[in-house]
């Protein structure tokens, strides 16, 4: 869900308005926040539409918001192009060679921090990844998580591979594993709505 812009190919292809036809329209709010974790998105923006040709506050509409849901620049005969600070709140511009629309507001998404492994005594995870958590505490949760139970943590064996207990809650986080092969588990652990540590067993 994280807008991955080729700049130099969005700034090259942009077309500008022709002004003498243009109009501006204002196309009210586009808004949404879902998902958990890594999922996790929301936005907020009004939307301004400059075009002079038949496009619909309807179209632009759509156009942005699956730009924000995708993270993808190419929208059809559409190209979005992030803005870059400066002091506003204009979160980018959406163009075609007849139209523009730019969205001012709001936009989160989830920012993966890769964390290594957790090294050390015991049973160590692997490929350690975070979402609106820093690395040193995803590394500690995923260490305390992979702990046998009588030991405070969740760690089980399942078959041959290694899992987590059902009910499996460590420093507010809910632990839970998946299945990757015969001997190796993707553990996920969700704190809230934006917070996701995720981590491999083998």
């Amino acid at each position: 869900m994280r807008l991955a812009l080729s700049l130099l190919t969005a700034a090259a292809a942009l077309v500008a308005v022709p002004a003498a036809h243009a109009q501006t329209i204002n196309c009210g709010r586009v808004n949404s926040t879902h998902g958990r974790g890594a999922a996790f998105i929301h936005y907020d923006a009004t939307l301004e539409l400059e075009a002079s040709d038949t496009t619909t506050c309807d179209e632009a509409s759509q156009v942005v918001s699956a730009w924000f849901e995708t993270g993808d620049p190419n929208q059809g005969k559409w190209l979005c192009q992030s803005s870059h600070g400066g002091g506003t709140d204009v979160i980018g511009t959406c163009a075609q060679p007849e139209a523009a629309v730019t969205a001012t507001g709001v936009l989160e998404t989830a920012v993966e921090r890769r964390c290594a492994n957790v090294h050390g005594d015991g049973i160590q995870p692997t490929k350690v990844r975070a979402f609106s958590t820093p690395c040193r505490a995803a590394r500690r949760v995923a260490k305390r998580a992979t702990r046998v139970p009588t030991l405070g943590g969740c760690a089980v064996v399942k078959g041959q591979r290694l899992g987590m207990k059902k009910g499996c809650k460590v420093s507010g986080y809910r632990c839970k594993d998946r299945k990757v092969n015969a001997r190796t588990s993707r553990i996920r652990c969700l704190r809230g709505q934006r917070r996701e540590i995720d981590f491999r067993l083998a």
